[in-house]
């Protein structure tokens, strides 16, 4: 008798929808899959225009402001209602808050990035806050909302004008992205943003130390004992033969594979037998 009753208890709730708010199972879709309290069959979406519609307070938004977003139109009991980057659903973005106990964020990909209803009473419209993403790439966010009537009529796509991050939080952005800063930075002292040398640093382009430092020619030639070096920078002259230097452009010996004792084991072979 137990079981029996959790089963029908069970039954009643599947039928009645869901009053206190749509599941995060609804969240890809974001349809409430009502089924027919006779029948049992699966309620699918209205087609054709929607009498309801999503309002904005502003048509772009800077991070750390609330932008106000209506749902109005007929009397409705229920709703789920996210934004979108580049208008897709499955991009929810920002995060949602209510100033009433009518509605309550909802985690679908992250914290708060979708909003649903609390009960199943009557409403003519609802206004909720929304806080757009401090950074984000996408070109403009719309919102998408489902709103259902009642048992058995929902309407879904319902879609609010575009919107675009504020040109003035878009410059800030720009000016403090950490690429960029991290690339201004490291640049001018020959290393990249990961820390390793660039190509200038080897002594194909600029010198090690930025613009102020002269660059190490690859073909000058070493100053001991097998002539006269060139200087830092100076080339070579025409139709002379050029003497390999004998260390890097950094002033570290070089090493010869060939010579090394430790990459060459007939060496060591010959060292050992005398």
């Amino acid at each position: 008798m137990c079981f029996v009753g959790l089963f029908i208890l069970f039954l009643v709730k599947s039928t009645e929808g869901y009053p206190d708010g749509a599941p995060e199972r609804a969240c890809f879709f974001m349809i409430p899959r009502h089924t027919h309290p006779q029948s049992g069959r699966p309620i699918f979406k209205q087609a054709g225009g929607t009498p309801y519609n999503i309002t904005l307070s502003s048509l772009t938004y800077t991070p750390n402001r609330p932008l106000r977003v209506t749902i109005s139109g007929a009397p409705f009991k229920g709703f789920l209602i996210v934004a979108g980057e580049e208008g897709s659903k499955d991009w929810p973005t920002g995060q949602w808050y209510t100033e009433n106990d009518a509605a309550r964020p909802m985690f679908c990909s992250g914290k708060n990035d979708a909003i649903t209803h609390t009960n199943s009473r009557w409403k003519d419209s609802i206004t909720l806050l929304w806080y757009g993403p401090t950074h984000s790439t996408a070109d403009m966010i719309q919102f998408i909302a489902t709103v259902v009537t009642n048992r058995t009529t929902y309407w879904t796509e319902i879609r609010s004008p575009r919107i675009t991050m504020d040109n003035a939080a878009q410059e800030a952005q720009a000016e403090f992205n950490p690429l960029t800063a991290a690339m201004s930075s490291f640049g001018s002292s020959g290393l990249d943003p990961w820390g390793y040398p660039t190509t200038d640093a080897w002594g194909w382009g600029g010198g090690l130390g930025g613009k102020g430092s002269s660059r190490m020619s690859m073909n000058s030639r070493s100053g001991g004992s097998g002539g006269e070096g060139a200087g830092a920078g100076e080339a070579a002259p025409a139709g002379e033969g050029v003497t390999p230097s004998s260390r890097n452009p950094w002033g570290n010996a070089r090493m010869n594979m060939f010579r090394s004792n430790f990459f060459n084991p007939f060496s060591l072979f010959w060292r050992r037998r005398k």
